[in-house]
């Protein structure tokens, strides 16, 4: 079903309703493992936590690295070879 054939007042039902579901999804997920992490202790999540963004970042920078190269080994398209 595309968005152009349906009309707009099942489609901002639909839109609503999923939004509904994801709220408590993840409200109800949030407050779940926020039990488990006061359990967990402070200094624990802590480390935790800047483990993960170290994690993050050196992923981050060997995809910007893969990227990066990518972009080298492709051919630029000069002006001049464009035809209009």
């Amino acid at each position: 079903i595309g968005l152009t054939d349906m009309p707009w007042r099942r489609f901002t039902l639909l839109n609503a309703g999923s939004a509904l579901l994801w709220v408590t999804i993840l409200v109800g997920a949030g407050y779940s493992f926020g039990a488990t992490f006061d359990s967990f202790g402070v200094e624990k999540l802590t480390a935790f936590s800047v483990l993960l963004l170290i994690v993050f970042l050196i992923s981050l920078y060997w995809f910007w690295r893969a990227e990066s190269n990518k972009v080298k080994q492709t051919p630029e398209t000069q002006i001049s070879d464009v035809k209009p």
